[in-house]
């Protein structure tokens, strides 16, 4: 996305950036989990000693871990705030060309978007 005309765009750009890596982070995230287990359940139903009969119920905990909503909750978050980001980008972007009463709307959701984002942990 090419860079937006004042700030508030530019900070607005740092927040989608910095959201993006984040989602896609905690995706290759449960997709390394998801592969743990079915790595460490298909080891262990190869190997056929009596030991490794008891160690099985591990692998399908660590692959129950990765599809727990835990685990998917930051994605689906990121994902609905990474929308907000992007329609907000867009309007800012093209912010000299709206009617003034929707420039002040813009702005002002802008505005609160960035100090609630600042206030996050």
């Amino acid at each position: 996305m090419a860079s937006l005309p004042n700030p508030l765009g530019d900070l607005l750009q740092e927040q989608l950036e910095a959201l993006e890596g984040n989602t896609r982070v905690a995706i290759v995230y449960c997709c390394g989990l998801l592969a743990l287990g079915v790595l460490v359940s298909g080891g262990l139903f190869f190997v056929a000693l009596p030991p490794a009969v008891e160690a099985l119920k591990l692998g399908p905990l660590v692959v129950s871990a990765a599809l727990s909503p835990i685990q998917y909750r930051p994605i689906v978050n990121g994902r609905e705030r990474l929308a907000v980001l992007r329609g907000l980008a867009r309007k800012i972007a093209i912010l000299d060309q709206l009617p003034p009463d929707q420039r002040a709307i813009v702005l002002g959701l802008a505005q609160d978007y960035l100090k609630t984002a600042a206030g996050r942990p």
